[in-house]
């Protein structure tokens, strides 16, 4: 029976979606811990000068398909101030670049003003490490006022903090085929945004017309998935280029993470490509969100090439051989085929990256759990259009774990 395309807008309605109504379907929530130093100036009836310190919890739903999004957490604080008072608060905050605190603050009494209860609120931007905020406190209770301890009222603080973001948990890596080597920003997997526009997508297109309009929906979120990642990591292959060269690497190792970056462009524009197809509409990727910036780390580029290389792309370029062997449309055994033969080479780079490490006395460690795959691949019309099982893929990751454990 031949069955009708749906119309462009009902496929691409959900396909755009993919960064908010399935955002806590496959991955696992974020978190992090931010100790740091806290320095405000205090203005109102007792100005001040504070020094100490904050540390607060976020939690993230969603670091892989939520760009900028809103986590959720708590915050504690103790800053002595000049005059001889110190202030102490905590409360619950939210936000992402930008964000709102809202708590309990104390100020003791000093020798000219009295204690005092208030509601904390504050508005905070953050880049990177560095926190800037506008915090109030409003008055609840004074304590111990009388003539010669007036109470300090209403205050306005502007606040620099510096804090080191420590996340906690599993790194989760999302998509049918995670493949590419993900582009992490303070422990987070970083994608961009999806937008309809005609120019990146560049590949041979799927055919659909027996596809039902559930089919074209689930192949459509799948590939739009993949192509995010594939496009982050072109971003997070030029780093490793500079990393590497900052860290003194062999210059063909360097050269071998541009060519990488360079393939993962042709990944993203033919995933893009298939995505397009099944939704009906043109898509393309946005700009990639601030990243922060870091200081090259042997460790961290050894730890992320293992998880990222040695058992995600290997796992990657194992289940998209796998997927072209089941697929029954030609432009995605094409997309395919190309995928496991630079995935496979991609792999063969994070061992390198690794083995270089290990010369200078780096060892590479990872948790065992961070790779994950979904299970788009269920299903006829999936699996002929070169979507592998999720558990199928994980059996892949499993073994190339075994092979890297026993590598390095």
């Amino acid at each position: 029976m031949r069955v009708r395309a749906p119309r462009p807008a009902l496929v691409l309605v959900p396909a755009l979606l993919l960064g908010a109504a399935d955002a806590s379907g496959d991955s696992a929530p974020v978190a992090t811990i931010n100790p740091g130093l806290l320095v405000s100036g205090v203005s109102g009836h007792a100005p001040a000068f504070g020094l100490g310190g904050e540390a607060s919890f976020m939690l993230f739903q969603d670091g892989y398909k939520i760009q900028n999004q809103l986590g959720i957490g708590g915050f504690a604080q103790l800053q002595r101030y000049t005059g001889d008072a110190t202030r102490y608060a905590f409360g619950v905050q939210a936000g992402g670049l930008v964000g709102v605190e809202l708590g309990y603050g104390y100020r003791t009494s000093s020798p000219d003003r009295a204690g005092l209860h208030s509601i904390h609120a504050a508005i905070f931007g953050s880049i990177g490490i560095v926190a800037v905020s506008i915090r109030t406190s409003i008055p609840l209770l004074v304590v111990d006022e009388d003539a010669a301890h007036p109470s300090p009222g209403f205050e306005l603080a502007l606040c620099l903090a510096i804090k080191i973001p420590i996340p906690i948990g599993d790194v989760d890596v999302v998509g049918n085929l995670p493949s590419g080597r993900m582009l992490r920003d303070r422990g987070r997997s970083i994608v961009a945004s999806v937008r309809g526009r005609r120019g990146f997508a560049r590949g041979p297109r799927p055919r659909v017309a027996n596809l039902t309009a559930r089919d074209r929906e689930r192949l459509a979120r799948a590939w739009l998935g993949d192509a995010l990642l594939e496009h982050a990591s072109i971003a997070s292959f030029v780093r490793l280029a500079c990393e590497l060269a900052a860290l003194g690497a062999p210059a063909g190792l360097c050269r071998r993470a541009l060519d990488a970056a360079a393939e993962e462009e042709r990944h993203a524009r033919l995933c893009f490509a298939l995505a397009s197809g099944y939704a009906g509409v043109e898509l393309a990727p946005s700009r990639l969100p601030p990243i922060a910036p870091r200081v090259a780390s042997l460790r961290i580029i050894a730890n992320e090439s293992l998880v990222d290389g040695c058992v995600g792309e290997y796992a990657a370029a194992r289940g998209a051989d796998e997927a072209r062997s089941s697929a029954r449309d030609g432009a995605v055994g094409a997309v395919l085929d190309v995928i496991a033969r630079d995935e496979a080479r991609h792999a063969q780079l994070a061992r390198d990256v690794v083995a270089f490490a290990a010369a200078q006395g780096v060892i590479a460690v990872a948790d065992a759990r961070v790779v994950r795959a979904t299970t788009e691949g269920d299903g006829a019309a999936m699996r002929a259009h070169g979507r592998v099982d999720g558990a199928r893929f994980n059996q892949f990751a499993a073994h190339a774990r075994e092979l890297a454990h026993r590598s390095f």
